[in-house]
């Protein structure tokens, strides 16, 4: 159920950072748009990748807080990769859980 619950929130998680992305993009083409430098452009993203990596890991913080301490040594997940590695093994149980509720 834990471990259930822990892919729900990665998926979700990932699924934050796809919009990181496409907010990137477009900022990213508004600022040269508006003929911004090329330092504009690096200090935004810059900004914006730091914020992508502290939002990655106060979710792993959370995610592995919310487990029990009896559980956490088997259920603790110790990075965003890990979670990654987690969630691209277990894609077809996603897949399946997610779709299976539609």
């Amino acid at each position: 159920m834990i471990r259930t619950a822990q892919l729900s929130s990665l998926l979700m998680y990932t699924r934050a950072i796809e919009q990181y992305a496409y907010v990137k993009a477009f900022v990213k083409q508004t600022i040269q748009k508006r003929d911004g430098t090329q330092r504009d452009i690096d200090s935004f993203e810059i900004y914006v990748n730091n914020d992508i990596d502290y939002f990655k890991d106060q979710c792993i913080k959370n995610m592995n807080f919310a487990v029990p301490n009896t559980l956490r040594e088997d259920l603790s997940i110790e990075s965003w990769e890990s979670g990654m590695l987690i969630l691209n093994e277990q894609a077809q149980f996603v897949q399946h859980f997610f779709n299976k509720r539609k």
